[in-house]
């Protein structure tokens, strides 16, 4: 199964303090390279983790969940 090159991101928010706070939804978009397929998505600890497939390898990029900015970027590769 293909995925579009970018993918929609949500992100809801719930205050912690006394009293329950407002919730808040953020819709925005990561950018993905044009021919990459999304293999899986994860978050965890303030970071979403995306796994794609390029050019027959694989990557795995992370993103700060409040900004969506690039956190940083693994590739994976086959030893000769």
């Amino acid at each position: 199964m293909r995925f579009p090159c970018s993918g929609r991101a949500y992100y809801v928010s719930r205050s912690t303090g006394c009293g329950a706070g407002p919730v808040v939804a953020t819709d925005d978009l990561i950018s993905l390279p044009k021919g990459a397929r999304l293999i899986s998505t994860s978050a965890s600890a303030g970071r979403l983790a995306v796994l794609i497939e390029i050019d027959g390898g694989n990557e795995l990029r992370t993103f700060d969940i409040k900004t969506l900015k690039q956190t940083g970027r693994l590739r994976f590769t086959r030893e000769p």
